[in-house]
């Protein structure tokens, strides 16, 4: 009786064996060819002072990152960054930036890639500084599917309607004078502008958002002529119409750029509906860059640009259009506002409610320094302007400023500044409405806004109808890679803390801030990173 079981069982293996074989090589084909994929277990491995505890991905590509601190020390400058099977363009962030030992604590990153179903193998490198000893970094290695479920009890990255928009420069949003954003005058609308192109020759893109950002029109390329097209600015009147101003090499080629305008009052995201490019500098052989442009409450545009006259000498210029401003006729006489004889470099521009015009600018009159003129009435004419007052009137170098006018009229000035070799900060002044400013004792006291005893750079200011007062800026972290930072001055002149938005190290730089009382208070800015060829625009918006 054994004996026919057992030939029973070698018969059917006999013929059904091969059979099996063929199947199973079959289902290793398709596995190999990811036509079937094998549900993976949701887990993260290769951590070593840090703990496991759990992890999910969500539908929409939002990845929560559960762990304990296991290194016997409280940890500090917590920051963490995605790679692998993970989009190496996530923004990651920890739940906080210092965990006692043996506390709770996570790691959240969105924009991962990763959508509901699929099944990934990424890995999170966290950072961190243990107790006194240096940063040490740890890789925790995921696998797992897409589960779809909403990813709960852990604050996302704080990029709320982020955009990601790729860019072949790495100074996209650069430089801090000129706004990349504005808003229409409802509120409803928000624009922007940067630096895009082939990765040799740079253009100047729009796009805009009905939504805050949650969403984005497709880009159209304003200037697409045969010149490079750099550092654009943008600013919306209240009749409907958005100017923008860029410098521009087509008509001469480098070093001899020009301020190139263009402007659209509907539909514009068609190119159609954009005016041709207009050269509004005319300066022939000297060199135009770096404009800003700002609206008056009249809808007057007006522009402020850095001119390169000689081999010791820039000037900053000013122009004014009424109306119409596509067509030349319509652009008064250039204005020299510093007329002297030295480096006078980056202008940035304001308009104040009670109508008067603020321009600041960093001057090298044996030093750098950050000086002001301003002026209400006809202002094409440079004898109308007050005299150039050294706000910063310090021993250090002074760069790079930032100006902003609220509705009380007070006027708000941030720039880098260097008060010991190798350390750069954010320092803040500002000239309350009824004060003289074009004389220094209008002006307030020094603030550092960042105290951080590193490289802060590029402050970009801007002020809302409460008169409060934000500064954004790039901060160096511990890993030699840079931060987006954050801080708001309260109209009775107190700071809050600053604030790190970023945590990450994708090379965060150039960063672009507007504020807006429509729809609510609301700050937003956009800024430039990455640490490859391929560089992206990253916007963020929240309402204060």
């Amino acid at each position: 009786m054994l004996n026919k079981k057992a030939q029973a069982a070698l018969e059917y293996l006999t013929t059904y064996g091969f059979a099996l074989v063929v199947i199973a090589v079959v289902i290793g084909v398709l596995i190999f060819m990811g036509i079937i994929k094998i549900p993976t277990a949701g887990t993260c491995t290769g951590l070593e002072k840090l703990a496991y505890e759990d992890h999910a991905l969500d539908a929409n590509g939002n990845l929560a990152l559960y762990l304990s601190n296991g290194t016997g020390y409280k940890i500090t400058d917590i920051s963490a960054g995605a790679s692998g099977d993970f989009n190496a363009g996530s923004i990651c962030a920890a739940s906080a930036s210092a965990v006692n030992s043996g506390a709770d604590f996570n790691i959240a990153c969105s924009n991962t890639g990763i959508s509901e179903g699929q099944s990934y193998n990424g890995i999170i490198t966290i950072a961190y500084k243990r107790g006194r000893l240096g940063l040490h970094s740890e890789k925790a290695n995921c696998t797992g599917t897409g589960s779809g479920a909403a990813v709960i009890g852990i604050s996302q990255p704080q990029q709320q309607g982020t955009l990601y928009l790729n860019s072949k420069f790495y100074d996209a949003t650069m430089y801090n004078n000129s706004r990349k954003l504005a808003r229409s005058a409802d509120g409803a609308t928000l624009y922007l502008v940067y630096e895009d192109g082939n990765g040799t020759k740079p253009d100047v893109y729009f796009t805009q958002s009905a939504d805050n950002g949650s969403s984005w029109s497709a880009t159209i390329n304003l200037s697409d002529n045969s010149g490079a097209s750099r550092f654009p600015a943008i600013a919306a009147a209240s009749d409907g119409t958005i100017h923008v101003v860029w410098d521009d090499d087509t008509a001469f080629g480098i070093p001899k750029q020009e301020i190139f305008y263009k402007q659209c009052s509907g539909s514009c995201t068609s190119i159609d509906n954009w005016s041709a490019d207009l050269n509004i500098s005319r300066t022939g052989n000297y060199s135009s860059i770096l404009p800003s442009v700002s609206m008056d409450s009249d809808n007057n545009a007006n522009v402020v640009w850095q001119e390169y006259e000689s081999g010791v000498q820039n000037e900053i210029y000013y122009k004014r259009c009424a109306s119409n401003c596509g067509n030349y006729a319509n652009w008064g006489a250039a204005a020299n506002l510093s007329n002297n004889a030295t480096y006078s470099n980056n202008p940035a521009i304001a308009i104040s409610a009670d109508g008067n015009r603020h321009v600041a600018w960093h001057d090298n009159n044996g030093q750098w320094d950050i000086w002001y003129k301003t002026c209400k009435y006809d202002c094409t004419n440079a004898s109308k302007w007050s005299g150039a007052v050294d706000v910063s009137n310090n021993s250090s170098g002074s760069q790079y400023p930032s100006i902003a006018a609220d509705s009380g009229n007070n006027v708000h000035i941030a720039w880098q500044d260097e008060p010991k070799p190798g350390n750069t900060e954010i320092l803040y002044k500002s000239c309350p409405s009824g004060n003289d400013c074009s004389g220094f004792p209008g002006w307030g006291a020094d603030f550092n806004v960042s105290s951080m005893l590193n490289y802060s750079m590029y402050p970009s200011i801007a002020a809302d109808s409460g008169n409060n007062a934000y500064v954004v800026w790039v901060d160096r972290n511990a890993n030699n890679n840079y931060d987006i930072f954050y801080r708001k001055r309260n109209s009775s002149g107190i700071w809050d803390g600053n604030l790190n938005k970023t945590s990450n190290n994708l090379g965060n730089s150039y960063p672009s801030l507007r504020v807006s009382s429509a729809p609510g208070a609301r700050i937003e800015y956009v800024w430039t990173y990455g640490t490859a060829a391929d560089y992206n625009v990253l916007y963020y918006g929240e309402n204060v």
